[in-house]
């Protein structure tokens, strides 16, 4: 299966982008959301936040409170590092797994919308890139 990566900065347009594709009937993976999921509670990814960070970083329902998170990786650089450290595997398998998932469905082509593909140096896995800018 082909892999493309779509990509761009805030409020450049890749979901619009995204959605265009998934009108033409190509599969779309969506990095935030593979990352909404990592954090579920009962994922092996949160507790590991938690063993991090604290369970101050729970909202009172056991879920990730984004807001506290933010403004500890805000307020701390090695506290992003650390966050990106533990949840970016986690991504990129959730990822890989739904990938195979589209493989095996007899896909041709997978276009994974991620807006931090050249930061994070992830563009790598992907033979093509579309940059939205």
């Amino acid at each position: 299966m082909h892999l493309v990566g779509l990509t761009g900065g805030i409020a450049t347009g890749k979901s619009t982008v995204g959605q265009m594709l998934r009108d033409l009937g190509v599969p779309v993976l969506d990095a935030d959301l593979a990352a909404r999921h990592v954090v579920e509670p009962g994922d092996a990814t949160l507790s590991e936040l938690v063993s991090a960070f604290g369970p101050d970083i729970l909202d009172p329902s056991g879920r990730l409170d984004r807001a506290a998170m933010r403004a500890r990786i805000v307020a701390d650089p090695q506290a992003k590092r650390t966050l990106e450290r533990i949840t970016h595997p986690a991504i990129r398998a959730r990822i890989g797994t739904e990938l195979a998932k589209l493989a095996s469905e007899g896909h041709a082509i997978a276009v994974v919308e991620a807006a931090l593909l050249i930061e994070s140096g992830g563009y790598k896995a992907y033979p093509d890139l579309i940059v939205v800018t």
